[in-house]
């Protein structure tokens, strides 16, 4: 069975189309949790495509499946 793929993260704002892809909470024991995430990070690329945007960030995730490994790079203290 397929099921929806969860990365664990939420937004710190709550414009979904506009609003930078910065990350505003981590659920514990997530794979973004696992991966060494932290609150503040700013999702730069998933898989090779740029997200300046919430809702790029969105649309690369949206047809991922559980259980698939994705690359994402984050600008966490001016360092990528």
């Amino acid at each position: 069975d397929l099921h929806p793929g969860v990365m664990g993260i939420s937004f710190k704002s709550g414009d979904a189309l506009s609003g930078e892809p910065v990350v505003g909470a981590i659920r514990a024991g997530s794979p973004a949790a696992e991966a060494g995430m932290k609150t503040g990070d700013r999702v730069v690329e998933v898989d090779g495509r740029p997200g300046a945007r919430q809702a790029e960030v969105k649309q690369a995730l949206g047809p991922r499946y559980a259980g698939e490994q994705i690359a994402i790079a984050v600008m966490r203290d001016k360092e990528r």
